[in-house]
């Protein structure tokens, strides 16, 4: 199972998951919690993790770059619409996982 790119969409105590293949095609979903999450992720290695940009991303953006994941934080301007729809966690973390790398101000976390 080769996942290319993760939505990941954060929140207090669980998090869900959503990877895709370089087509789009769902590879893993899963909900976990905060004290699996990391390796949760290192066992599905991805390529791309995808994140909305809010307070606690940029904490686990240095968790999975340390790990040598690359980490793409993109701003809740994309992320917003896609609350209003019925299901937010589920279309948020899936546009993340299959638009992540298309959406035009994603850049790379550089955190040091």
């Amino acid at each position: 199972m080769e996942i290319e790119i993760l939505g990941i969409d954060l929140a207090k105590r669980a998090f869900q998951l959503h990877g895709a293949d370089r087509r789009g095609h769902v590879l893993h979903r899963a909900k976990v919690g905060r004290a699996a999450l990391v390796d949760s992720v290192q066992e599905l290695r991805p390529r791309v993790i995808a994140m909305e940009a809010c307070s606690s991303a940029h904490h686990w953006a240095r968790r999975f770059q340390e790990s040598g994941v690359e980490v793409r934080l993109i701003s809740p301007k994309y992320v917003k619409p896609f609350r209003a729809l019925r299901q937010p966690n589920l279309r948020s973390r899936q546009r993340l996982a299959s638009g992540g790398p298309y959406y035009p101000d994603v850049e790379r976390c550089t955190l040091s």
